[in-house]
């Protein structure tokens, strides 16, 4: 199963956001304006083969002029094994609308470092300056009632500050400020609107313009807001990078996503490589009655080797020069004693873009021509756009394997999860500093507060983890087959105050101290 953007042949709706795209879709079949048919009549099911991908599926759809995404679908009622996207699991309504029922199913979650915070997207919304005056003009065209949106206008514009500052309300503080504002219940509003969506749509479909609808949107928000668990979110006020005033409703409990779908299920098993420690996680998916198990590396233990330096640290309040320089030392050390390819991983781009620039400044990283060169090995630079990048990343493994290279990147980036680097391109793997969330920002303050209501230290200790999650996504970047091999390089004193929050995998072997590597051989 996957959305009409993968599976969808008609060009008219499936570059369109996912709720348009649906209701597009609709009005294409109730009109017969769309040339693939949603229902597989004319196709033999018992000739499909067994196993079908989104390649295969769009291919018979071609070949059938039967709509690939309808028949992944009716497909889907009889098949052994489902592979669906986790926003098809967490959301209620799109299970509702493609016909995933949980009961007597046997749930596995691929990946699951990341469920709760795929979950808690599933269930949060955004109000927008640039939707609500899109949504204005809808109206206006049909001859509609405009007051409500202008209401809502009003309340964003004294509502969110300027000049780049965010406000934080409670969830039942925004939904009573909107009641307000609306002079009336949310529920009535909504109920008034419901008709108005298909009109629109109607109207831009008869004018050849493309039938997505701003209003929905806006409906979909207020009844997120109005729905009764407002106190698991939180709305932040602020402004986003275009300039435009928008209320983020965000889910703040991420056991509101994953313990209803798990609890549905007939047994459910969530796996991931860097779920660590998996007791916290547990608790702050919502899951008490659980069996938990950790497993060895595939790779052999004596072919993982974990280091840690507590010399150095990225904690904001330490970063100098001095300890730029520390740090500069350190990764020239390891790169010259590491053969083939080594990844370097940097908090932010923007300390990653600092370092580069201050080790060239000190002569750590030298210039040969129009490349950068770090302990004799060509330094590449993670790409900004995914073309640029996997452009690079192809240079890199190819002199990885060859003459030897290093690849600085960013945790949480483009390399650091799901990508692959097995045997000589990553033979090492440095940390630099651990990559915590930046406690500024008003959703990550709101989080933390909110856990820890619902248990003491609970928001903290999911801060530590929520770091380490991503450390431990780069590291397994360097260990993807059962004779592979690398080394890690820990370089910050966190690392070493809360091992436990390292994945099993790299630690099983033994952490040895940065100094005992000048007895290392590789």
């Amino acid at each position: 199963l996957a959305s009409r953007r993968n599976l969808c042949l008609n060009e008219a709706c499936r570059r369109l956001p996912p709720i348009d795209a649906m209701e597009t879709c609709n009005i294409l079949k109730k009109t017969g304006r769309c040339p693939y048919r949603p229902e597989p009549r004319s196709l033999n099911l018992e000739a499909v083969p067994p196993v079908l991908s989104v390649r295969r599926l769009l291919r018979i759809g071609r070949t059938s002029g039967v709509c690939p995404y309808f028949l992944a679908r009716r497909l889907s009622e009889d098949s052994t094994v489902v592979v669906a996207p986790y926003q098809y699991i967490f959301n209620e309504a799109i299970r509702a609308r493609v016909g995933l029922n949980l009961e007597g199913k046997i749930l596995i979650f691929d990946e699951a470092h990341n469920a709760d915070k795929i979950g808690q997207e599933a269930l949060s919304d955004t109000l927008s300056e640039r939707g609500l005056k899109n949504a204005l003009r809808e109206l206006e065209a049909i001859e509609a009632p405009t007051t409500p949106i202008e209401e809502l206008m009003n309340y964003l514009e004294e509502a969110v500050p300027g000049g780049g500052e965010a406000k934080v309300k409670a969830g039942p503080e925004l939904r009573q400020d909107l009641e307000e504002a609306l002079e009336g219940r949310i529920g009535d509003l909504l109920e008034s609107w419901e008709p108005l969506v298909e009109e629109i749509r109607t109207y831009k479909i008869g004018r050849g313009l493309a039938p997505i609808c701003y209003l929905n949107g806006v409906l979909n928000f207020l009844s997120l807001v109005d729905s009764g668990e407002a106190e698991s979110y939180a709305a932040i006020y602020r402004l986003s990078k275009a300039g435009f005033k928008l209320i983020e409703y965000r889910c703040l409990d991420p056991s509101l996503a994953v313990k209803p779908v798990v609890e549905r299920a007939f047994s459910a098993l969530i796996m991931s490589g860097t779920l660590s420690p998996l007791d916290l996680f547990t608790e702050i998916v919502g899951l008490r009655e659980v069996e938990v198990r950790a497993y060895s590396s595939i790779a052999k233990p004596e072919n993982v080797r974990t280091f840690i330096d507590t010399s150095v640290t990225t904690r904001f309040k330490e970063r100098s020069d001095e300890m730029l320089m520390r740090y500069g030392e350190r990764v020239a050390s390891i790169v010259s004693k590491v053969p083939n390819g080594v990844l370097i991983f940097f908090p932010q781009r923007a300390f990653m873009i600092e370092a580069v620039k201050r080790w060239v400044d000190l002569g750590l990283i030298e210039r040969r021509g129009s490349s950068l060169t770090l302990g004799g090995k060509r330094v590449y630079v993670e790409g900004e756009g995914a073309s640029e990048n996997a452009r690079i990343v192809e240079e890199y493994k190819k002199a990885a394997r060859e003459e030897g290279a290093v690849l600085f990147a960013v945790f949480r980036g483009r390399n650091a999860e799901g990508s692959n680097f097995p045997y000589e391109e990553a033979r090492g793997i440095i940390l630099v500093g651990l990559p915590y969330a930046d406690y500024r920002d008003p959703t990550v303050k709101a989080q933390i507060e909110y856990l820890n209501r619902k248990s003491p230290r609970l928001g903290e200790r999911w801060y530590v983890m929520d770091a380490f999650r991503a450390s431990n996504q780069a590291m397994g970047r360097g260990i993807r087959h059962r004779d592979d091999w690398c080394t890690f390089f820990l370089l910050d004193r966190r690392y070493g105050t809360h091992w436990r929050f390292i994945s099993k995998w790299a630690t099983e072997n033994g952490v040895m101290p940065i100094d005992a590597l000048c007895e290392v051989d590789f």
